[in-house]
């Protein structure tokens, strides 16, 4: 599908039809070379690549249902910021997990593992019929020792306490010491826009005055702007994620990403600010 004109005040007006064969033709390509690598390493017994391309995949799917909610309807827009939201929270893990895959997986296994633990935990104090969870636990446990069994010690204890999965917060804390690059960058996007979007992802008293009065029609260039906003945050927040993953497994689209990034930056002053910051540099190997 076309995506029409859109652009804010600091977000020009940009027809992006042209282009979003290209732009979606280059996301596929990352996305068949994680699996291509998913497949090698299994002959290899390491299944690292897994999660990148799980986390990758979930994204994409993320940033197409973005699209397609703002094309469909204007006022469907409303509904977008959780989904940009969700699509920055996935570069964060996705910083965090490229930065030692091999180590991480042992906290993203154990988190896993436990929140599902929980959630049995809590449904067990409700009363709840226990007999299709308890069956679905089960073949979901094998699921997930299968998965990772190349990369866990044989004796891996999944029940033992260990440390959670880190928040975006606490993996921002985490690259003040081995990274301060890293730490600034991961600052800025949340300071600047994880926060914002954090907001607008919830119904709160002023927002339901502001959406009403946008919604009664008397003032629709305020739900356009909206819109246009959202669709830029989720080209350049999945723009990043392929950034990343092609910084650190190199499959050759450096100058393809590196073509968006220059053409959003001139368009787009938070795509600028984020490629300046992080990207112009990482994809200069």
């Amino acid at each position: 599908s076309v995506i029409g004109n859109f652009g804010v005040k600091h977000m020009k007006t940009m027809d992006f039809g042209h282009i979003q064969k290209e732009f979606n033709e280059t996301l596929e390509n990352i996305e068949n070379s994680l699996k291509n690598d998913v497949s090698l390493s299994f002959w290899k017994r390491n299944t690292n690549r897994v999660i990148i391309l799980n986390y990758f995949q979930i994204a994409k799917i993320y940033f197409d249902s973005l699209i397609l909610i703002c094309e469909l309807n204007t006022k469907l827009s409303i509904s977008s910021p959780a989904i940009s939201r969700s699509i920055l929270e996935m570069l964060f893990s996705t910083i965090y997990l490229l930065s030692d895959i091999d180590l991480k997986v042992f906290s993203l296994a154990k988190t896993i593992h436990r929140e599902r633990m929980r959630e049995i935990k809590e449904l067990e104090k409700l009363n709840y019929d226990m007999t299709y969870e308890k069956e679905f636990n089960n073949s979901w446990s094998d699921y997930l020792e299968n998965l990772y069994s190349d990369l866990l010690p044989a004796n891996f204890d999944w029940t033992t306490n260990s440390e959670r999965f880190p928040t975006l917060t606490k993996i921002t804390d985490i690259f003040k010491v081995i990274s301060p690059k890293t730490n600034k960058f991961l600052d800025f996007l949340l300071v600047r826009h994880y926060r914002v979007l954090s907001i607008d992802s919830h119904i709160e008293a002023w927002r339901i005055a502001k959406l009403t009065r946008t919604l009664n029609g008397e003032d629709d260039g305020t739900l356009l702007q909206y819109k246009n906003e959202q669709l830029w945050f989720g080209f350049v927040f999945i723009l990043a994620i392929a950034s990343e993953i092609e910084a650190n497994l190199k499959y050759g689209n450096r100058e393809k990403l590196t073509y968006f990034w220059t053409l959003f930056s001139e368009l787009c002053n938070p795509a600028k600010e984020i490629y300046e910051l992080r990207y112009k540099e990482l994809l200069s190997y």
